[in-house]
């Protein structure tokens, strides 16, 4: 007597991870990098009396959780605010050692480049925070091309906290720089929320009077989609159909599936999870040519 085979537990895309980038995204994030590599460099090195390099480095993407798991490394972080009032916020985040570095040659202090990291008194925090507000005309110029905001309030931030930056399912870009200082190493961060690097930030309605309106309703108004998984059912199973009968698709768990709209079939989609619901993702526009549709494979009793 011979078990059974046990069915492979389906494996579904998690899409909680951030996808990655596209390619003109991502030369914009490596040319925002450049520039702020740049302005870092202008800024410092005739304030720290001694050349300050700065390269890129790699960038990295992060859910929600992942973001508050970052924020609770230790670190000297500034929240500065992206443009009017209530817009989307960045973080400037600085590895202990090289916040050090920095305070101490404002300050004129001995150079302490073995010691141990330290966090930054008032008077340091407040002394950082006056020289980053200086340089933030020169960190937009790094904004420009990427992020259509003007950066300003700057502050210091004794706590973050990451749910402004990302909420439940959103997603951050870590954007680094590896900085050398004298003898020490360190690295400077801006944290942005993905949806700004990525551009799909709310824009701001145009138009004036009834124009303005209808189209901010038109964007308002809910439009039935449907995911459809393509496939053919004999009729003899049709008139059987019972409650709790299983109609095998032959679809994989992993296959595509076609997204429709107004009875309209429009982009191919992949079938996942996000969070504890169903979810599909969408992957690309459908061409006319390409159809899901297939039959049942399953095969007939004798």
């Amino acid at each position: 007597m011979t078990a059974s085979p046990v069915a492979a537990e389906p494996r579904v895309y998690d899409f909680r991870a951030a996808a990655p980038l596209a390619s003109e995204c991502a030369a914009a994030v490596a040319a925002f990098q450049l520039r702020l590599a740049a302005a870092l460099r202008a800024i410092l090195t005739p304030q720290l009396r001694e050349v300050v390099d700065a390269e890129p480095a790699a960038v990295e993407l992060r859910s929600d959780e992942g973001a508050v798991a970052y924020f609770a490394q230790p670190g000297v972080r500034y929240r500065i605010i992206l443009g009017d009032s209530g817009s989307a916020i960045a973080m400037l985040d600085f590895s202990l050692n090289l916040a050090n570095r920095i305070v101490d040659r404002l300050c004129g202090g001995a150079d302490n480049a073995n010691g141990e990291p330290r966090s930054l008194s008032g008077i340091e925090q407040a002394l950082l925070s006056e020289l980053l507000t200086r340089a933030l005309p020169t960190l937009a110029e790094a904004f420009r091309g990427l992020l259509p905001v003007l950066p300003r309030e700057l502050a210091y931030a004794a706590n973050v906290n990451a749910s402004a930056l990302a909420g439940p399912g959103d997603h951050v870009a870590l954007v680094p720089l590896d900085l050398r200082s004298g003898p020490v190493e360190g690295r400077c961060t801006i944290v942005l929320p993905l949806t700004l690097v990525t551009g799909t930030a709310p824009a701001t309605t145009g138009g004036s009077g009834d124009e303005a309106l209808v189209r901010q309703h038109l964007l308002a108004v809910e439009v039935p989609v449907t995911a459809r998984i393509a496939f053919q059912v004999a009729a003899l199973d049709i008139a059987t159909l019972r409650e709790g009968t299983v109609i095998p698709t032959g679809h994989p768990s992993h296959g595509t599936v076609e997204i429709t709209t107004g009875g309209q079939r429009r982009f191919i989609g992949m079938l996942g999870r996000e969070q504890e619901h169903v979810a599909v993702r969408v992957m690309r526009e459908a061409t006319e040519d390409e159809s899901l549709h297939r039959p049942n494979r399953r095969k007939q009793a004798p």
